[in-house]
């Protein structure tokens, strides 16, 4: 797992209240679960609600040798409950973390230089994990790695 992606599962995993917003997600702790991208494509089927990190291709701009790399993820939110109040509340966090990710230092000397919301998905249905989902996809830009 890249630096990158190291960092950003980190930040979101230490962050308490974004972790209190899955209090009765049944898991073991009782905390919302963050699943990264190489996560196995079944969440436990005891849990509520949970959220599963998406990354796409981080590519150097066309052209250019350079260590400036954008890398675009989406933040997914589950509730099995079919509540979407808890997933906006879940989504309302990640924003606020997304928006002061400015600076995050990272593993190898590298560190984030930005963090773009770019679009929210209209709400579906998951019928692989009987849950309704919405995502929020971000353009983050790394340097130094």
């Amino acid at each position: 797992m890249s630096a990158a992606r190291i960092g950003l599962y980190n930040l979101l995993r230490s962050d308490a209240v974004l972790m209190a917003l899955g209090a009765g997600t049944g898991s073991d702790d009782d905390l919302l679960t963050v699943f990264p991208n190489y996560a196995l494509d079944s969440p436990a089927a005891h849990l509520t609600r949970w959220v599963t990190l998406r990354w796409g291709a981080a590519e150097a701009p066309p052209g250019r040798d350079t260590a400036t790399r954008p890398m675009p993820v989406a933040i997914w939110v589950y509730d099995r409950e079919r509540d979407f109040t808890n997933i906006d509340s879940i989504l309302r966090r990640c924003r606020t973390i997304m928006a002061g990710i400015q600076g995050l230092p990272l593993s190898g000397g590298g560190h984030l230089t930005a963090a773009d919301f770019s679009f929210s998905s209209e709400d579906i249905w998951d019928d692989s994990y009987a849950a309704v989902a919405r995502g929020e996809t971000y353009r983050l830009v790394t340097n130094g790695l």
